[in-house]
């Protein structure tokens, strides 16, 4: 991670969910954090592209939600700029990793932008909106592009876990 490295997910194959959400699949995600919940499971941060939004049922609590991020079309339907998804494992044991393959996880996005100035994740700041699964990339080699010279000099392995810690 020292060479600014971020792991990329694919989220895939939609088990549980709204059919919107379905139809933006298969997506990309990129790994920003991590931080625990308060019950001990990892989950972690990623930044994904514009067109992941969230069209929340009728019944929304809408003033939960910072009004830069509603978004409206023309018919009146109001929906959620995402941009950022909380991830965590669907089962217990599993853990997201750099060999995580198909993997059933739980998709939420923010609610309350506070949640970032936190060390834990508070579950009262998020919405729980789905469960699919998720494929971890495979990092390309910067040196297959690289010219032929001298090797670069072995980095270190990270000090952490796969993905870095804000805070």
């Amino acid at each position: 991670m020292t060479d600014g490295y971020r792991p990329t997910a694919r989220f895939h194959d939609l088990d549980v969910g709204p059919d919107h959400l379905q139809s933006l699949m298969p997506f990309d995600g990129v790994a920003m954090s991590w931080r625990r919940g308060p019950d001990d499971t990892a989950y972690f941060f990623f930044s994904v592209p514009p067109q992941v939004m969230w069209l929340p049922p009728d019944d929304f609590d809408w003033s939960r939600v910072d009004a830069r991020r509603v978004r409206e079309n023309a018919a009146g339907r109001r929906w959620l700029d995402v941009g950022v998804l909380v991830v965590c494992r669907r089962f217990v044991g599993e853990e997201i990793g750099p060999g995580s393959t198909k993997m059933a996880v739980n998709l939420a996005v923010i609610i309350d932008d506070r949640l970032g100035d936190l060390d834990t994740v508070d579950f009262g700041m998020v919405e729980m909106i789905a469960v699919c699964h998720l494929t971890m990339q495979p990092r390309a080699d910067p040196e297959v592009e690289r010219p032929a010279g001298p090797a670069r000099a072995e980095q270190p392995p990270p000090k952490r876990g796969l993905f870095r810690r804000n805070g």
